[in-house]
């Protein structure tokens, strides 16, 4: 809700496997993966380099 009132944004959450599958799948090489905690908010990430 903070998103959609605050920042006036719908967020569309995708699950982190369902994002590493796509960079894969488009030949991206995943160099890392993690997640962070910022105050209230969770944030998952992924490193992954370009296709040659």
């Amino acid at each position: 809700m903070h998103d959609l009132i605050l920042a006036r944004q719908w967020i569309r959450y995708r699950a982190i496997g369902e994002v590493e599958n796509w960079l894969a799948a488009h030949g991206a090489r995943i160099v890392d993966r993690g997640s962070r905690r910022l105050g209230l908010y969770a944030h998952e990430y992924i490193v992954a380099s370009k296709p040659e």
